[in-house]
């Protein structure tokens, strides 16, 4: 990311699961790939990292599908964009993930990240985004 990213310090408050098929997106990853957006590689299960105080205000995504439709019924939109995190001094490349249909947390953000073996709930990580694409209040 370049100058205009802002640094955020987060707390893990959900870690992926070590089941890789469950998940929120694990089954919609042939769909997006389908739209163009292939995430091989990452783990269906996103981390959930709170930013608080701050809240996050998404301004353009990378990828936004429309009317998408979960197992559970309900439909809505799903928006990604590019994000950079560091866990204990390595570097990992995401997306954070916005599940329009959802009760907003916006002091919380939900990362499809790939698979960080060692990472648990109440640690702590950095996440990188790019001002053109959220804001933090």
């Amino acid at each position: 990311m370049d100058s205009a990213s802002i640094l955020l310090e987060g707390i893990v408050t959900k870690a992926q699961s070590p089941d890789r098929g469950l998940g929120d997106v694990a089954e919609l990853l042939p769909y997006f790939r389908e739209q163009g957006l292939d995430l091989k590689g990452f783990h269906p299960d996103p981390l959930v990292v709170s930013i608080a105080p701050k809240a996050m205000l998404l301004k353009k995504p990378l990828s936004v599908f429309k009317n998408v439709r979960w197992s559970t019924g309900r439909v809505g939109d799903v928006s990604f964009f590019p994000c950079k995190m560091t866990f204990q001094g390595m570097p990992f490349f995401g997306f954070v993930y916005i599940d329009h249909s959802a009760v907003p947390d916006s002091k919380s953000i939900r990362i499809i990240a790939p698979p960080i073996a060692l990472i648990k709930a109440d640690m702590q990580i950095l996440v990188e985004i790019d001002a053109q694409r959220a804001s933090v209040a």
